[in-house]
Order: structure tokens, then C-alpha cells, then sequence
């Protein structure tokens, strides 16, 4: 947001894109219709988790892609949380922006930030330039441009430490979703509960053929 603030004044010559799911939280939506005021070239790509698969910070093995692919397996996938990203949003963005012809994306990515790609601004890969006004701004400076320019904050920023992308996600657990949806949205922490506890099962052989190994030795 306060990203697409600081260029406001030459978003006539700026595409925007949103990657969004079809279904999403409705501060999720506020934040996009609140862009799309802003911004005169605004592109929204939906796109989902790939099917019959959950993301966890945890993963077995044998329900890999690959687990799988190796063992002849079929049925739910949980998938590493970054993959899961990769495909759920940065990969239809990255083809989006390569079928039109894009050679230069501004991001606001923050050498503050706990997540964030390896690249520094000014990084060129595949012929695109990667470019992140915000690159030395701290949380506390960005919170303090959004309150001086009287920007949206979503409300979840008070309690959560990231933000609310994919309903059902059950993976960033630290960042203590679970626990806003509880009083925001209890239908939906409940369903994502449910695929939380499918991963704790299916995790359990492995967690004790592990421990049965520590106790051996």
C-alpha cells in the first residue's frame, strides 16, 4: 500500500497486478478495491492451491509431489509452504507478467523484511529489472507513511505478523493466523483447523519413527 502510494503519480504508466484467490477474506478484499482505485491499470489473476493438496510447515515425505511420484501414491499432497506459494501465487504472476511483455517490476520488498528474495534492487534476471523503493525502509517507517498520508491499515496488522492471503491456508503457523481467524472469521479457522489436524496425523508415524531413533541411541 504504501508502495503504491509512492508512485501515484505515475500510475498512468504503471500496470498493477493482484493475485487473488476466488474466494478471500474480505479485509483481503478492502486492501484490492482500495488498489484498484488507485491504479488505472489494474490486472487481477485468480488462481488456486493446486488440488487435493494442503501446505504445512512440517512436510512427510510420502505425501510429497515427489513421495508420490516415487511410491506411486495417490491422494492428498501437503506440500512445503513455499512451494505452495510458488505455485498458488508467485508463479501465475510470473507468467502473467512475461506473457505481457513486462521488463521492469516494482515490489515492496524491505531489507527489514523476515521473508524476502534474494535479489537487491536493481537486480536484472531474465532480461526484467527488479526494482524496491522501499529496500531501506524499517515496519515502523512504512506504518508511519501510511498514518501521515491517512492510508487504509488493515486491522489485522495488530495482531497478525503477516498478512491474510489464502483462506484455509494451514501453514505460517507463527504468525498467529489461526488465532485472529478464531475471532474474526470462526467458520473459517475452524475448516482450516480441520486440514491442520490432518497434517498432525499424518505426521505422527514420522515424528515417532524419529524419536524411536533418538531413544535407540
Amino acid at each position: 500500500m504504501a508502495l503504491l502510494h509512492l508512485v501515484k503519480d505515475f500510475l498512468d504508466h504503471i500496470t498493477v497486478y493482484c493475485v487473488r484467490q476466488e474466494a478471500i477474506y474480505p479485509e483481503t478484499q478492502a486492501t484490492i478495491d482500495w488498489a484498484r482505485s488507485l491504479a488505472p491499470n489494474f490486472i487481477e489473476i485468480v488462481s488456486e492451491r493446486p488440488p487435493n493438496s494442503l501446505p504445512s510447515d512440517v512436510v512427510p515425505v510420502r505425501n510429497t509431489q515427489m513421495g508420490h511420484a516415487v511410491e506411486h501414491r495417490q491422494g492428498l499432497e501437503i506440500l512445503d509452504r513455499y512451494v505452495c506459494c510458488w505455485y498458488t501465487i508467485m508463479e501465475p504472476l510470473e507468467k502473467r507478467m512475461f506473457a505481457d511483455g513486462i521488463t521492469r517490476v516494482l515490489r515492496g520488498q524491505k531489507t527489514a523484511d523476515r521473508y524476502k528474495g534474494p535479489m537487491m534492487s536493481g537486480t536484472v534476471v531474465a532480461g526484467i529489472e527488479y526494482l524496491f523503493p522501499l529496500e531501506r525502509w524499517t515496519d515502523e517507517q512504512v506504518f508511519a507513511y501510511l498514518r501521515e498520508n491517512e492510508l487504509p491499515i488493515p486491522p489485522y496488522y495488530g495482531e497478525l505478523s503477516g498478512g491474510l492471503d489464502c483462506i484455509g491456508c494451514t501453514a505460517w503457523l507463527e504468525e498467529g493466523r489461526l488465532k485472529y481467524l478464531k475471532r474474526a472469521h470462526p467458520e473459517i479457522a475452524e475448516n482450516t483447523l480441520k486440514g491442520i489436524r490432518v497434517i498432525a496425523e499424518t505426521l505422527r508415524p514420522y515424528v515417532a519413527t524419529i524419536e524411536g531413533a533418538c531413544d535407540a541411541h
